[in-house]
């Protein structure tokens, strides 16, 4: 009886609590079942729909899925009041026996919005899967599950490990090395030979401390083979690297650094195209110890930022200046600025730039 009493009220706390993040976006479902599946399809999808029921324009800055055997996309796009998008979800089944219950959380660039959590649900039972099915992306005679590793959150310190696959679709034996790999990524092994219908995989290791970097981090190296088709292959990774304030003791959390902007958008009303727009965000420091400015980007090359000073002691102000080239756009416009902060309760604020160029 208890376990039931537990098992309602927390329904009941999460649909509360999806409620009062949801008030921007309105989903058609923020639940799919995908009732009994094989482990053989590779992965299922689905696609969740949502329309701007706010004033404002919204866009998605980033989705956390709950485990790295989600992946997602979703509309990139500035979604205007009363217009739609979709967050699509991939779930894989590979090595998934069993129940799941998965969470998305997707992030939008309203800072009262504390993230809205979508869920995945099904059962997973075995079945064979034929190679076609497993590798659907072909680079010559290479087979690939895909050429792209994504590590998606990971904490400054930390180091993950994830795997590479590859199938040779061709008649002979194939050699394979990696080249042009940065030296916070790791290949293991670094060189391997794989027979004619064989099936490998190589270790993927990212160690985010010598990355030293912040934000949505790309990379990209070298497949080199003996594939007479195409020999070289292009393998990319991804993470997004955000700063641990996990251990921070009560202490550390109440003398720690507060950004805090006045305005975080400008509008600029109605220009004509090819005007330079031009605006500088005033960011303060009103915590106890020293803000450090981590990083500045922005959602498109059309948009530049700068910042004044990286380093704000307890009180002090800089200015985030920030210039968008409207040459060659007409129409509404949204363009977003991240900042990346040491302030453990909003390391990531997000500024924008709205108007219309005619």
């Amino acid at each position: 009886m208890l376990k039931y009493f537990l098992l309602s009220f927390f329904l009941f706390y999460f649909q509360i609590a999806f409620n009062q993040n949801n008030t921007i976006l309105e989903f058609d479902k923020t639940t799919h079942n995908f009732g009994q599946i094989k482990e053989s399809l590779g992965s299922v999808k689905t696609v969740f729909k949502f329309k701007n029921i706010s004033k404002k324009p919204i866009c998605i800055e980033r989705i956390y899925a709950g485990c790295g055997c989600t992946t997602t996309k979703y509309t990139m796009d500035t979604v205007f009041p009363g217009k739609s998008g979709v967050v699509e979800a991939v779930y894989s089944t590979i090595n998934s026996i069993g129940s799941f219950n998965k969470y998305l959380i997707v992030f939008i660039n309203d800072t009262s919005n504390k993230g809205i959590y979508l869920y995945l649900t099904g059962q997973v039972f075995r079945g064979e899967k034929i190679i076609e099915e497993k590798y659907t992306q072909s680079i010559g005679k290479l087979k690939f599950k895909s050429n792209h590793v994504a590590f998606n959150i990971l904490k400054n310190k930390e180091i993950k490990t994830d795997t590479l696959w590859f199938y040779n679709s061709s008649k002979n034996k194939l050699k394979i090395e990696f080249s042009n790999v940065p030296h916070w990524i790791d290949i293991n092994p670094k060189k391997i030979n794989i027979k004619s219908t064989f099936e490998k995989f190589v270790l993927v290791t990212y160690d985010a401390s010598k990355r030293n970097d912040w934000g949505l981090n790309f990379d990209k190296f070298t497949m080199k083979t003996t594939d007479d088709t195409l020999a070289n292959k292009d393998i990319y990774v991804s993470a997004q690297i955000e700063e641990d304030f996990s251990n921070f003791s009560d202490e550390q959390l109440n003398n720690a650094p507060i950004a805090y902007f006045k305005i975080t958008e400008y509008d600029f009303g109605e220009v004509k195209e090819g005007t330079s727009i031009f605006y500088r965000f005033e960011l303060r420091n009103e915590g106890k110890s020293d803000l450090i400015v981590r990083k500045t980007t922005t959602s498109c090359g059309c948009t530049i930022s700068n910042v004044d000073k990286t380093t704000l002691k307890p009180g002090e102000n800089c200015f985030v200046s920030v210039s968008f080239n409207t040459g060659g756009r007409v129409g509404e416009q949204h363009k977003t600025i991240t900042i990346l902060t040491n302030d453990p309760k909003r390391s990531n604020i997000t500024l924008s730039l709205t108007g219309t160029i005619r």
